[in-house]
């Protein structure tokens, strides 16, 4: 892995994040995704490593935070996890985990992927997704938006294949973007078989 491409993805990672929480305090997000799905602390820590340079952050009074992560759906912490496991092994898991994280809010908006996550287009979508989530990228078909795919995906594991994302339905591609969850491949059958020995 070339350290100039690791260091670009690791700016894109940061402006993603700034960019979510951001969008959520403006309502641009559901303000739920302000927590990244994650408990304070979690959180805290997140930004502490992203962000070295603002220094220790005063965190939210406990009630407030627990009311921002009662109003989460349940999927946005299954599909954090689900993205998080399909990570590359070449990526550091704090950046994965915190990627996962930022993506699983951003797919609560009512904008394309992209925008939700401050990015400037769907390219930088797709470079930043294949190097830390590369399973995904082959697997994705090139008509179907990446929020529809997400949710497909994370519905065809858990057997609800028919899995949409808010506000898909009122996109202005809603008609032209099919989803359907991908079959497991090979590695991820025989995966599935050693889980069950």
């Amino acid at each position: 892995m070339r350290l100039d491409h690791a260091t670009a993805m690791r700016d894109q990672l940061r402006r993603c994040v700034a960019g979510v929480m951001r969008a959520a305090q403006l309502g641009e997000l559901p303000l739920f995704a302000w927590t990244l799905g994650l408990p304070q602390d979690g959180l805290l820590g997140l930004l502490n490593d992203l962000f070295p340079e603002i220094g220790e952050l005063e965190p939210v009074a406990p009630a407030r935070y627990a009311a921002l992560t009662r109003a989460a759906p349940r999927d946005l912490g299954e599909l954090a996890r689900w993205l998080f496991a399909q990570r590359s092994p070449h990526v550091a898991l704090r950046d994965a985990h915190a990627l996962a994280c930022t993506v699983a809010a951003a797919s609560f908006g009512n904008r394309h992927l992209w925008a939700d996550l401050d990015l400037p287009d769907r390219e930088s979508l797709d470079a930043l997704l294949e190097f830390h989530f590369p399973p995904l990228v082959a697997r994705k078909p090139a008509t179907v938006r990446w929020k529809r795919f997400l949710f497909a995906e994370l519905g065809g594991s858990r057997g609800d294949p028919g899995l949409l994302p808010p506000g898909c339905v009122a996109c202005d591609e809603f008609s032209a973007c099919r989803a359907t969850p991908s079959p497991p491949s090979h590695h991820e059958r025989v995966l599935a078989v050693q889980q069950k020995l």
